[in-house]
């Protein structure tokens, strides 16, 4: 875009004030405790030589917006007068997917509402020929707005997430840093000479008491996978209506998910460019197939099959709607997973070992990369977890390959290490996330300049 329009940000005269997000606020009427615009700061307890800025962050009303990609129910749009991100309540259903898309941390999740919440761009003031008003309340001019053509202005500051959505908003460039790298005295612990950090404004965007029932849908479906082939192949014989109400269970645990339940037949609008729509609809797919072949149609044997494809489908998807996480290719990955239940169900000893080899090479590599940064507990759990993964069920097989059952009950605890590891032990960019590198950057840097701190 030629003219394109967006914010303009000098750090040099950002006191961090948050005088902007007190003009949002009181613009948009903002209920208590929802903040719109973000202050990221340094750790307040650096040394004066030390690098000490703030950025002012919102939605950056990008080219190639993540969030109306990600969102299931088509609650974002784009303005076609000002090109500014715009977004509809009433289509919202509290999924929060655009809060894991969205590298900026511009969707707030509003819990009063159960909906999300962000910037608007000041639209009825930008028609009017007026700036937004985080930028005309700005005090040092630190945050403007304006025509992003200079050339002057960079497309990235430190603590600004990298990435390819075309953000509108410009940098002016900053005055060079002191070569000397002094290091912010923040929180830490001693573990064999390496330091753990806990910075207190790493705020992840993963928190297990929001997510816990994707992660009990994601441990379920696999296993109820595993199931359905089981009774196609004719190694299990479960009841249908059993496993009708199991399917219709799962289902209803991924829904309690939603901020807005009643609004959850809005998330298959979006089945052209969101992954958690094509999730719901593979899901659903699997269910109806899955049924039909037990009851209506149990002689027919391509209903049952096509049941099956939908369910690895589904699983599929299943992986790809965390593709915003830090290990998209996970040891706990569902499809992974749901060939492991399988392999297990069918007594199928080659393919599950060779499953079971392939989780182990992905979970010791994971965890060998980020072994110095692991707490005592968490290492513990590690080697609880390879052991339920690789010596107990290798025991079990040895003695009897017939065990079926005994080998299921190490392999689920395994599992369910694993995908908790999966949503506590990742990160999603974002700004938190940047800073935090960008400490641990200036640790390592000022350690090889200081013997002294090893």
């Amino acid at each position: 875009m030629d003219n394109m329009i967006g914010f303009i940000f000098d750090k040099n005269k950002c006191v961090g004030c948050h005088a902007c997000a007190v003009a949002c606020h009181v613009e948009n009427e903002l209920q208590t405790g929802i903040h719109w615009r973000s202050i990221y700061s340094t750790s307040d307890v650096l040394p004066p030589k030390a690098d000490r800025f703030h950025l002012s962050l919102a939605c950056n009303h990008c080219e190639h917006p993540a969030c109306v990609e990600a969102c299931p129910t088509f609650a974002y749009t784009i303005d076609e007068e000002t090109q500014a991100v715009k977004f509809q309540e009433a289509y919202c259903i509290g999924c929060r997917y655009c809060t894991w898309a969205c590298p900026y941390g511009a969707p707030v999740f509003n819990e009063h509402k159960g909906t999300i919440e962000k910037c608007t761009f000041c639209i009825a003031r930008l028609k009017e020929g007026k700036m937004p008003a985080c930028s005309t309340n700005c005090p040092t001019g630190a945050l403007g707005f304006g025509t992003l053509t200079d050339d002057s202005m960079s497309e990235y500051e430190v603590g600004f997430p990298v990435s390819e959505l075309g953000p509108r908003i410009r940098f002016i460039q900053g005055r060079p840093r002191s070569e000397l790298h002094i290091v912010p005295e923040l929180p830490d612990e001693r573990k064999g000479g390496h330091r753990v950090l806990s910075p207190p404004f790493l705020a992840p965007k993963i928190r297990m008491n929001t997510e816990w029932t994707l992660y009990v849908f994601t441990l379920l479906v696999p296993v109820l996978t595993g199931l359905f082939a089981g009774m196609l192949s004719g190694f299990l014989l479960i009841h249908p209506l059993l496993f009708s109400g199991l399917l219709a269970g799962t289902m209803m645990i991924s829904v309690l998910h939603l901020g807005r339940k009643t609004r959850a037949i809005y998330a298959l609008r979006n089945l052209k460019t969101s992954w958690l729509s094509r999730e719901i609809l593979s899901y659903g797919l699997f269910s109806v197939l899955s049924i039909l072949s037990m009851t209506l149609l149990p002689t027919n044997g391509w209903i049952g099959i096509a049941g099956l494809v939908a369910a690895l489908i589904t699983l599929v998807i299943m992986d790809r709607v965390y593709c915003y996480f830090s290990y998209p290719i996970h040891s706990a990955g569902v499809l992974l997973t749901g060939l492991l239940w399988i392999a297990l169900i069918m007594q199928e000893p080659l393919p599950l070992f060779f499953i079971i080899f392939i989780k182990t090479i992905l979970y010791i590599w994971r965890k060998y990369s980020n072994w110095n940064n692991l707490q005592w507990h968490q290492k513990w759990i590690s080697g609880l977890r390879i052991t339920l993964l690789i010596i107990i069920p290798g025991m079990i097989f040895l003695w009897d390959t017939a065990l079926v059952l005994e080998l299921f009950f190490p392999l689920w605890i395994g599992e369910c290490i694993d995908r908790w590891e999966f949503y506590t032990g990742q990160t999603i960019k974002s700004p938190d996330f940047e800073l935090y590198r960008y400490h641990q950057q200036a640790i390592e840097r000022s350690t090889e300049m200081d013997p002294y701190r090893r």
